[in-house]
């Protein structure tokens, strides 16, 4: 039996079964309830979860968990399962219109102007209280990150505030504010914002740091913008090729410890991509390319597009595509994936998402 067996050897056992089967093991065993809490188990089973990783899509108020199994080119298992508040806690009616991630945790902006943080696995939710009225400034930007400094993970929310110069997608914010989950009070940050924002709500979140597609505001020559929970700066990191984001089409994400880099012109419907090597704090990236799509078929003009990459071995690409009214579609190669008919959807949001045990505190 498990029980058994050295606790080294379950630890390890249990730190690689999935998520979703892990929480119905929690009434079984003291023991492993026990396990389940503590922060470097969390971080381990994380770690091996991330090849476990499903996606999540966002569209017109619902959200949705969807896991795509491309294993033969012309074979796919696809099976939806959808996720929702089953008690809302906000002080209004809870329709989230805004959604992002990190370590397992989703973060919300309701229609009601409520932030929640929600995690989905363990049925866990947490509101945090804005400053009510800079949440109805035009287009705010915000970000969930993780401070590492202690050993443990705390967590904060970035927020952008007083939006200035703006152009097409591209956002000048004045303000910064900071939330700190351990005080549980929100801050103004006093740092030189010298950039713009491209898409502010559209970030990628890697071991607890948040990164945007940016922009010179003079030049308006495109980089990363890097913002670190811990020591709570920005910093830029060069793209692989000469950019222009507010004219171009470029899109950030996220696989494994690596971060990947869509960019389509605005005159062509080619796209390349391009991956980091691994990602180490303060440190400049290192780029490849991944992978160049030149095919008369591909006929995708994207304007804000969401993609990860599915399989980097056999190279498999899933991003979505607004083709007609209550569907969506996900693409490998150049194949054409219809995974489930959305009713009322618009722009469809998607997510590399891994769930965590990780518990709001």
């Amino acid at each position: 039996m498990l029980s058994d067996l050295p606790f080294d050897l379950v630890d390890e056992i249990l730190s690689r079964v999935p998520t979703k089967f892990l929480v119905r093991l929690r009434s079984t065993c003291k023991r492993w309830n026990s396990l389940f809490d503590n922060h470097r188990f969390s971080k381990k089973h994380f770690g091996n979860a991330i090849k476990q990783s499903m996606f999540i899509l966002f569209s017109d108020l619902k959200f949705f968990t969807i896991s795509c199994e491309l294993q033969k080119p012309d074979c796919y298992n696809v099976s939806r399962c959808k996720i929702s508040l089953k008690e809302c806690i906000c002080k209004g009616e809870c329709k989230v219109f805004e959604i992002l991630h990190c370590d397992g945790l989703l973060l919300g902006l309701t229609k009601c102007f409520e932030l929640i943080v929600w995690n989905p696995c363990l049925k866990q939710t947490k509101l945090i209280e804005p400053h009510f009225h800079k949440l109805h400034t035009p287009t705010p930007g915000y970000a969930f990150g993780c401070d590492k400094k202690y050993g443990d993970r705390r967590y904060k929310i970035l927020l952008f505030l007083v939006s200035g110069y703006s152009r097409k997608f591209c956002k000048k914010y004045l303000e910064v504010e900071i939330f700190d989950f351990t005080s549980n009070s929100w801050r103004v940050l006093n740092v030189k914002i010298d950039f713009l924002l491209v898409f502010p709500t559209r970030w990628v979140s890697l071991e607890g740091n948040s990164y945007w597609i940016g922009a010179d505001e003079n030049t308006h020559e495109g980089f990363i913008v890097r913002f670190d929970f811990s020591n709570e700066m920005f910093g830029r990191l060069s793209l692989p090729f000469l950019a222009y984001p507010c004219d171009e089409h470029l899109s950030l994400s996220v696989k494994n410890d690596r971060i990947s880099i869509l960019h389509q012109t605005s005159h062509s419907y080619s796209i390349e991509i391009w991956m980091t090597g691994s990602v180490i704090d303060g440190q400049e990236l290192s780029w490849s390319k991944f992978m160049r799509v030149d095919d008369e078929n591909f006929d995708i003009r994207f304007i804000n597009p969401n993609f990860f990459i599915y399989d980097e071995e056999n190279k498999m690409v899933v991003f979505s595509d607004e083709k007609s009214r209550n569907e969506y579609r996900v693409y490998h190669k150049y194949t054409e994936v219809y995974v489930e008919e959305v009713e009322d959807y618009k722009e469809p949001i998607i997510y590399n998402y891994v769930p965590s045990l990780v518990h709001i505190r």
